[in-house]
């Protein structure tokens, strides 16, 4: 009786951890995908409200730019942000000029 417990409870807690692992793959198939495009060249992305489908491997992703240039006493600040749905990575760079 105590061993078919104990396969019930696993049984369970495996068909959660599979529900969880699909639930968070679109999340990291989209955070790769930003990272992958802000570290390529992201100025080819369209300016946001404006999106770019980009396919990387075999999915579509639909992206758009934000970018915002501060300069400052003796240094230059670039923030870039990508949008997909409710997904965003911002990278800042700080340069000397």
């Amino acid at each position: 009786m105590a061993l078919l417990l104990m396969g019930v409870a696993a049984t369970g807690v495996l068909a959660v951890s599979q529900v969880l692992q699909s639930s968070q793959e679109p999340d990291l198939q989209t955070g790769a995908a930003l990272e992958t495009l802000l570290e390529a060249s992201p100025a080819t992305i369209a300016a946001c409200p404006n999106h770019t489908s980009i396919l990387l491997g075999n999915h579509t992703f639909s992206v758009c730019r934000e970018s915002i240039v501060q300069n400052g006493l003796g240094y230059t600040r670039m923030v870039t942000t990508l949008r997909s749905g409710p997904y965003h990575l911002t990278r800042i760079r700080v340069t000397n000029p």
